[in-house]
């Protein structure tokens, strides 16, 4: 049987408070949970191999910021496997297009949208994503993808804001590319 890995790109909560053994009960972290809950109490997930690669992570981790963000930052990626969220968890998955920054990943069926139909539900899943260690992205590493990203056309420049090119620019991420000179008429 193969087990698919999927990541979550992780933007704020209390994490350390969250253990296989945290008492599901009002004392959990409401930010851990709001961190976990998309809308229409979904929780969306990206499908990577198992371990995931460099440069499958770097690619979501480029394509997962707004598209207004002017500052990018260190990523924090929780990660879990379908056969916790399906088989031990009981919980569904679906298939979806994904809606990221690269429109190449949108269309490549590794989107998925976990279904959420209780508290309970979201503070099992939240306990289940800290099974498994997070992947961690400092900030140079997350510009780095960015501007390979948008070197290599996965992200179009227009979809992320001009001041985010000129951070690139000025931490010398990206760079300048001028057409050749034209040669001199005789």
């Amino acid at each position: 049987m193969t087990v698919a890995i999927f990541v979550r790109k992780s933007r704020r909560g209390d994490w350390d408070r969250v253990a296989a053994d945290t008492p599901a009960d009002l004392a959990f972290p409401a930010n851990v949970l709001a961190d976990i809950l998309d809308n229409e109490n979904e929780v969306s997930v990206w499908e990577v191999s198992d371990p995931p690669a460099a440069a499958e992570l770097d690619t979501i981790v480029a394509a997962l910021h707004a598209r207004n963000v002017s500052n990018l930052t260190d990523v924090t990626l929780r990660v879990i496997s379908d056969w916790k969220v399906k088989k031990e968890l009981g919980l569904i998955m679906k298939s979806t297009r994904g809606e990221s920054l690269d429109t190449k990943l949108n269309g490549a069926s590794k989107h998925q949208v976990i279904q959420i139909n209780s508290v309970g539900d979201a503070i099992a899943l939240a306990k289940a994503f800290k099974f498994r260690d997070p992947i961690f992205r400092s900030q140079a590493q997350v510009m780095q993808a960015m501007a390979a990203a948008l070197a290599s056309g996965r992200i179009q420049s227009d979809a992320v804001g001009s001041g985010l090119i000129k951070k690139l620019f000025d931490a010398g991420h990206i760079q300048l590319a001028l057409p050749a000179p034209k040669p001199a008429s005789a």
